[in-house]
């Protein structure tokens, strides 16, 4: 069985989209974990009758505790042998769990990972639009997954070989959450948590094929809230990097180009006027620390190489080029 787990705050205008994708998945020994996180825009009495439609579905009401706790509240409820976690306002093909899991039991993996893609809630309307949606993504691409044994498969997490860390777009085996579980209290939870997860895993498999869809709108949450985001996932992504260097040394590399590219995505929403702020010093002196490893590291994105040799000339011109592209692609919802 997959355990569905699905953090619902504030969600009344995109919840009902994304369980029919789950109700509507080919793959049916499932359990669909509704967690409200305090909501009161009416997405808890949506929670409530949706399972009344539904009997794969439950629902766990609590307190507003933020996404991290929702998720482990999900873990302690789920009876699965398998994590499965979706965003309330994503939206995913009727085939990925199917997929998933048959990957994951073809190669024997702990953790099988599909390719994702984004979208806009205004390309996407109705069951149709959604399945058009993945129908129009490289069906070609991921016909033979690419199987990671040992600690290959953190390094590909951390090069960001297709792979995200982020807890949608997979399952993972249950077991692995024993000693695993999203640091609540803080945002960019997901940074926090993702390589333990595979650290713990012996074989990871993922496919390119895309069976996910991240929405991308005005109120997500990574364009809304960068500012108060942003020093939590600087302190994950440097606990990331310190837990490597001392527990998993063989990985150090990757771990490196991983925080190197969380610097520059910080720095792409950072305001350049605020890169004088005690913040974004230390930020520029982490990329300073790092980016001798990441230039000579060939399996490093070339992008993060570049980037790196880049911050020799200068790290402000780099600052200012990524706040100028990122106020360009903000959503114009």
């Amino acid at each position: 069985m997959v355990s569905v787990i699905i953090p619902v705050y504030q969600a009344k205008q995109t919840l009902e989209r994304c369980v029919g994708c789950v109700m509507a998945q080919t793959y049916k020994d499932i359990e669909l974990i509704l967690v409200d996180d305090g909501s009161d825009d009416g997405s808890e009495k949506l929670c409530d009758w949706l399972a009344s439609c539904f009997d794969r579905i439950r629902v766990v009401h609590e307190e507003n505790g933020g996404a991290a706790r929702a998720r482990n509240t999900g873990i302690a409820h789920a009876s699965g042998d398998w994590i499965c976690f979706i965003d309330s306002d994503d939206i995913f093909s009727a085939a990925m769990l199917d997929e998933l899991v048959c990957m994951a039991v073809d190669t024997g993996a702990d953790i099988a990972v599909c390719a994702h893609a984004k979208c806009k809630s205004s390309d996407i309307s109705n069951v149709d639009s959604i399945a058009a949606f993945f129908s129009s993504a490289d069906t070609s691409a991921g016909t033979h997954p690419i199987v990671y044994r040992g600690h290959d498969g953190v390094k590909a997490l951390l090069y960001q070989r297709g792979m995200l860390s982020a807890p949608w777009g997979m399952i993972s085996k249950r077991s692995l959450w024993d000693t695993v579980s999203f640091p609540e209290g803080t945002a960019a939870e997901d940074m926090g948590t993702i390589y333990r997860l595979f650290l713990n895993a012996g074989i990871v498999a993922y496919t390119g094929r895309v069976l996910y869809g991240y929405m991308q709108s005005a109120g997500n949450t990574v364009f809304s809230t960068a500012s108060e985001r942003n020093p939590d996932y600087f302190m994950h992504s440097r606990d990331m990097l310190e837990y490597i260097r001392d527990a998993v040394p063989d990985c150090i590399n990757a771990a490196s180009s991983r925080h190197l590219s969380a610097c520059f995505q910080i720095l792409s929403e950072t305001p350049y006027d605020q890169k004088k702020t005690e913040f974004t010093r230390a930020v520029y002196a982490d990329i300073r620390s790092v980016r001798r490893i990441v230039t000579f590291d060939r399996e490093a994105r070339r992008k993060n190489r570049l980037a790196a040799l880049g911050s020799y000339v200068s790290i402000s011109a780099i600052h200012r080029l990524l706040c100028a592209e990122y106020k360009r692609s903000l959503p114009k919802e």
